[in-house]
């Protein structure tokens, strides 16, 4: 199998978070599927894991599971993520 690698930085900004967030990840991708781990790197914040999402084939959205801990729940978290280009 050939994956695709990739790293960088990129900024959240979602519905639940007062500010956005600025994240460095590194991960892979392969057919429609992207996987990476990811970690907050504004003020050393402790918030880091991993996410698996399909991408849709307009690439203009993505949908997934994470796993990760932060220092606000002080315990490893799950749940569902939607990523959405803007408009």
């Amino acid at each position: 199998m050939d994956f695709k690698r990739f790293k960088g930085d990129i900024t959240f900004v979602t519905s639940i978070l007062t500010a956005p967030q600025n994240y460095a990840f590194d991960g892979s991708m392969k057919d429609e599927f992207v996987s990476f781990a990811y970690r907050n790197v504004v003020n050393d914040a402790g918030q880091y894991g991993h996410m698996m999402l399909r991408v849709d084939p307009d690439g203009k959205r993505m949908e997934g599971k994470f796993q990760g801990f932060g220092p606000e729940h002080r315990k490893v978290i799950n749940g569902a993520v939607v990523c959405e280009r803007p408009a």
